[in-house]
């Protein structure tokens, strides 16, 4: 992945593959056949669209409050298994994985939307949950490129806050 992301598919050598493997090229093609599956088996790896896909939120929408901590809960849990697997969101340059990072990007908005759908007793009449979602969406991923620049790092519950505060306008009686 460290290849893929500094070189792209076609910039990295099958010799380099193996030399940063500490294994000899022609095991790496003996195990892959190819760069291309390799590269699929690599991105497989790190690839958390498919988790997101599986995962259901669980959220209360039995008051305003516990619909609100359902969502704070489903932003948290989405930032931790984005912060498990960073690489998807930093393959925009490259082509060839831009399909990972498209999937990542569905699948949070999706878990997000049904998030929403959830806790919609409870939301605002005029909350939009698409654009709501991927308003969140969007702070969530800033929360996960922030975490890999030590000078823009903010400490976990500070996030805590600043997820509470967005999730509050959305939510009635909040």
């Amino acid at each position: 992945m460290k290849l893929l992301l500094e070189h792209g598919l076609e910039g990295v050598t099958g010799r380099e593959i193996a030399r940063e493997a500490g294994v000899n090229e022609v095991t790496v093609f003996r195990r892959f056949g190819d760069k291309a599956r390799l590269t699929t088996w690599a991105l497989a790896r790190v690839n958390p669209a498919p988790l997101l896909e599986r995962r259901q939120p669980r959220v209360d929408p039995s008051t305003g409050a516990r619909a609100s901590e359902g969502l704070v809960a489903c932003l948290r849990d989405l930032r931790e298994v984005l912060l498990e697997r960073p690489q998807a969101l930093m393959l925009l340059p490259h082509p060839e994985l831009a399909n990972m990072v498209v999937a990542t990007v569905e699948a949070a908005r999706s878990f997000l939307e049904r998030a929403l759908s959830e806790a919609r007793l409870q939301l605002r009449p005029e909350v939009d949950v698409r654009a709501s979602a991927i308003m969140l969406q969007a702070l969530v991923f800033t929360t996960v490129a922030w975490q890999q620049e030590p000078r823009l790092r903010l400490q976990e519950r500070e996030w805590d806050r600043l997820f509470e505060s967005s999730v509050r306008p959305l939510v009635r009686g909040l």
